[in-house]
């Protein structure tokens, strides 16, 4: 009985969740007022696979089945925690909020109530929510130009006709002006709300939210700030043109208000949450995030990508901005230039041009480096994960102008310039794609922006323009010919770098180009000018030295289509080996043979020589070896002409190396 209490006192001391540090050194600032944290439970959305469950299903239902089983892990993990916080409010805790996307709950809470919740069943850890004034990508200007660079209206006219009708974008932002003339016709209606009748009627928990919903003053009054940052990001989504400028990409989609930020800006990470979780379960097509947190502001980069990727896997794309910091690189220098969540991998990040297809001098440059616990370890730096995906206009070669589009509450138009102007006509074009075709997933979404944009910097993708600049109707063309990549990955082998593609459409496909960069080298082409398919092993390749790679399809038709490039640090992942053998020389031998060892750590070995029969002939070598490297001869005399084995063991492993040689008089 003592040693089953004892195990359930350990187990019990393991289950046990952690109190962020960042976390224990604001609640010793203060213990007694509360600050926003976030309480993570063990159970993950990722643990459920969603993006495996209805697959055969239309889109809705898909996302409603997945949302369902979200919902119920959520609701039961979830239960012990929320019933803790009520009971410790009101004092000890204010502003309650489940957030389904990364099965969390975020409050601000007392330090004493913080340090009671790991001891919660099911936590895992309790986190600092971070606040900022700062996320807004933008800047006031004078004068603008319009979304014809982006080929908009070629999408809008004969013999297309997409403008984004019922597809819904969810402005996550400070508010949306309904009664600008331009967005008048545009709201996102909840089908289950009656308008002002003070009610919840159709019990998701928001009381009139009939075009959204504010998340920081928690009421369905969406109007947002009379600087009007996103009613100016949904003008550029949507504008239809009503008073005299038409501004958005996408004239006909509808908006959805989720309103995050206070009308000065201000927003603490776990309220955006909660309106990602709204605009998930509400139907949102696409979410525009035009904000950020700049890497230092915040601790919680997993958290980020767990809501982004939970969204992606309910069928959400999630366009979001670089950031400002392009001409700040000595304040913050890559790979913490690129906003969060503008650093995840699996999300659209755009950055922002000039009206002569430049990089904007703001605009802010990549890599990002995720270099966190498993599973988010994937793009440690250097190389680091390459940002932005793709640019959009965003200012202007003349200093002050930028990008016309609603002046929220004042009426008219207004110029801003930022990212945050580049991003929603990116989510804008999402939404003209996603009208000629609603079944196609996020991953095929960015695909289709990808392959299309027009290249600005070097050869295919780099940290300043990622593929290049947003053109909408090759976009709209690449998807209607069904023509992407798949898939383009690389592999380490002991033999060297395996790179291997996949593509949709092969038949329209004559030949592929594979070009190679090493270190900061130029790009070269590998192999022939031209190879029929992958993979492509590139044994040429050396310990501890940076490889990129990158693939162009030779389109039937004429034209190219690119993926990558995918870099890795050859060596790096791979299981270090004790020891090489290399090949023996001279062989023929005549008077001696040399074998060369090289130790890249320390190991203790033995070389035996064997004749074609099996037997032991000579034994040159066994003793341990620092790392380095070992030459041992053989002396040929007393042995016959004929074909010899020599054996390489590593006696720790028990791992062996055979090589041939031949003797000769």
């Amino acid at each position: 009985m003592r040693i089953l209490v004892i195990q359930l006192l350990m187990a019990s001391a393991v289950a046990a969740g952690t109190l962020d540090p960042f976390l224990e050194a604001e609640l010793d600032r203060d213990p007694g007022s509360p600050v926003p944290v976030v309480v993570v439970l063990s159970e993950r959305p990722a643990d459920l696979h969603l993006e495996s469950c209805g697959t055969a299903l239309a889109p809705d239902e898909r996302r409603a089945a997945r949302w369902s089983l979200l919902e119920e892990m959520c609701g039961r993990t979830q239960a012990p925690v929320l019933d803790f916080l009520h009971r410790q409010a009101p004092g000890g805790v204010e502003d309650i909020r489940p957030l389904y996307l990364l099965n969390a709950v975020g409050a601000r809470v007392t330090a004493d109530v913080a340090r009671r919740l790991v001891d919660l069943p099911g936590v895992d850890r309790v986190v600092a929510s971070s606040t900022t004034d700062d996320a807004l990508c933008s800047a006031a200007a004078d004068i603008t130009w319009n979304v014809g660079r982006v080929e908009a209206p070629l999408v809008w006219g004969e013999p297309y006709g997409y403008t984004g009708d019922g597809v819904v974008v969810a402005v996550v932002d400070t508010g949306c002006d309904f009664e600008h003339p331009d967005l008048a016709d545009h709201p996102w209606v909840n089908p289950g709300e009656i308008p002002d009748n003070d009610l919840d009627d159709d019990s998701n928990g928001y009381v009139d939210d009939v075009n959204g919903w504010d998340f920081y003053y928690k009421d369905g009054t969406v109007l947002g700030p009379e600087d009007g940052h996103g009613s100016h990001v949904a003008g550029i989504v949507a504008g239809d043109g009503s008073a005299g400028s038409q501004t958005g990409v996408a004239p006909d989609a509808r908006i959805m208000a989720v309103k995050v930020f206070s009308d000065s800006g201000r927003g603490t990470e776990y309220i955006v949450w909660d309106g990602m979780d709204y605009a998930v379960e509400m139907g949102a097509d696409v979410m525009n995030m035009s904000f950020g947190w700049y890497q230092n502001q915040s601790h919680n980069q997993p958290l980020w990508r767990d809501a982004c990727r939970t969204a992606l896997d309910l069928g959400v794309v999630i366009v979001a901005a670089a950031g400002n910091e392009g001409d700040k690189i000595g304040q913050y220098p890559p790979p913490d230039n690129i906003r969060t969540p503008g650093d995840v991998p699996e999300i659209i990040t755009v950055g922002a041009t000039e009206s002569a297809d430049g990089v904007a001098f703001f605009s802010s440059i990549g890599p990002a480096e995720w270099s966190y616990d498993p599973p988010y370890d994937d793009w440690p730096y250097p190389p680091g994960c390459i940002k932005p995906d793709v640019c959009a206009p965003g200012g202007t070669v003349i200093p002050g102008e930028g990008i016309r589009s609603i002046d929220g509450r004042r009426g008219g138009y207004i110029n801003m310039e930022g990212t945050s102007m580049a991003t929603p006509h990116v989510a804008g074009a999402v939404a003209l794609l996603l009208q000629a075709d609603p079944s196609l997933t996020p991953d095929a979404v960015k695909d289709y922006l990808e392959l299309s944009a027009l290249d600005l910097g070097e050869a295919g993708k780099d940290d300043y323009a990622g593929y290049g600049r947003l053109q909408c109707l090759l976009a709209l063309l690449a998807m209607q010919a069904g023509l992407r990549f798949t898939d383009f990955d690389l592999t380490q082998t002991a033999d060297g770098v395996l790179a291997d593609w996949t593509l949709t459409r092969p038949d329209l496909v004559e030949g592929y180009r594979l070009y190679r960069k090493v270190d900061s080298g130029p790009w070269e082409p590998l192999g022939t000018a031209s190879v029929p398919t992958g993979p492509y092993l590139d044994r040429d390749v050396e310990w501890d030295r940076q490889y990129a790679y990158r693939v162009t399809a030779l389109v039937s038709e004429g034209g190219e289509l690119s993926r990558g490039p995918e870099s890795l640090i050859y060596g790096r992942g791979l299981p270090i080996p004790r020891v090489l053998l290399g090949q023996p020389y001279p062989s023929p031998a005549s008077g001696a043979v040399n074998f060369v060892l090289t130790f890249p750590i320390e190991a203790r070995v033995a070389l035996t020589v064997y004749d074609l029969a099996g037997r032991r002939v000579a034994r040159p070598y066994a003793d341990e070896h620092p790392a380095g490297r070992e030459t041992v001869t053989l002396s040929t005399d007393g042995l016959a002409p004929g074909v010899y084995l020599v054996e390489l063991t590593d006696k720790t492993s028990g791992a062996s190396t055979l090589r041939r040689f031949v003797i000769a008089r």
